[in-house]
């Protein structure tokens, strides 16, 4: 499968979701303990870190429908929030 290439915005909106998700993600499992919110602070997080948080969500994915309905990012209409499907589509 090819590599997908987002416009810069929408790679941008894929970022932030990413490491909200990610926070919600550590929040519900207490995987790691240091807190984060935005994409710097996940990326400046050691990588074997993110690959605790990045296994566990994989590992249960109602975690995205979770993350989606409860909408903790506080997307609002000029941001949607995608569909679970469309976002691990991505």
């Amino acid at each position: 499968m090819p590599p997908t290439h987002l416009p810069y915005g929408e790679g941008k909106l894929f970022y932030k979701l990413y490491s909200a998700l990610c926070s919600y993600a550590n929040g519900k499992l207490k995987l790691v303990s240091v807190e984060f919110s935005g994409p710097e602070q996940f990326t400046s997080l050691p990588l074997e870190d993110r690959s605790k948080v990045r296994d566990a969500l994989h590992a249960q994915p109602e975690l995205i429908d979770q993350f989606v309905q409860e909408n903790p990012a506080q997307l609002n209409a000029e941001e949607p929030l995608p569909s679970a499907p469309a976002f691990a589509d991505r």
